[in-house]
């Protein structure tokens, strides 16, 4: 790990056991009897990756760091190791979610704050994924590589298993 990002834990992921179409999970839901509490999902996720079906998955650990500066996908990228290093998918993403589906305690930053993801699109291309916390649930949104800066103190998230 480098300067840019310092080590915050890991955590352990069961195998989740079913496979999923995204469109069908990641919609706005903030009912009491919603597995997730969604309160929108940004166009550019919806577009990039509503058509998905995500396999299930075979557990994972999945580590997770502070931003230590402002940066750009390309620095954070790159003190990950690079592409092949950076990546987790949709499906332990969810699996985070589940895990804080009410906005509770847990890995995820909450009050507003990004929790990033790089995660490839249906088209295999990778993308910026951010979950944050709104007032009555959790926003999804997806962005090109690049185009923004990244907050001090935000989360970034990758599979090491």
């Amino acid at each position: 790990m480098s300067e840019l990002l310092k080590s915050v834990g890991t955590i352990e992921l069961p195998a989740t056991g079913e496979s999923f179409k995204v469109s069908e999970l990641f919609k706005k839901d903030v009912s009491d009897n919603a597995r997730v509490k969604i309160w929108g999902v940004g166009g550019n996720f919806l577009s990039w990756f509503g058509d998905m079906v995500v396999a299930s998955d075979s557990g994972s650990v999945v580590s997770y760091s502070a931003l230590t500066r402002n940066a750009y996908d390309r620095d954070i990228i790159a003190a990950l190791g690079g592409e092949a290093k950076c990546e987790i998918t949709l499906a332990e993403m969810w699996q985070l979610m589940l895990l804080q589906r009410t906005g509770g305690d847990g890995v995820l930053l909450k009050h507003g704050y990004a929790n990033v993801f790089y995660v490839r699109d249906s088209a295999a291309v990778l993308r910026a994924v951010s979950v944050y916390w709104r007032d009555f649930g959790w926003y999804v949104d997806a962005r090109e590589l690049g185009y923004d800066r990244w907050s001090f103190g935000r989360r970034v998230f990758v599979r090491n298993s």
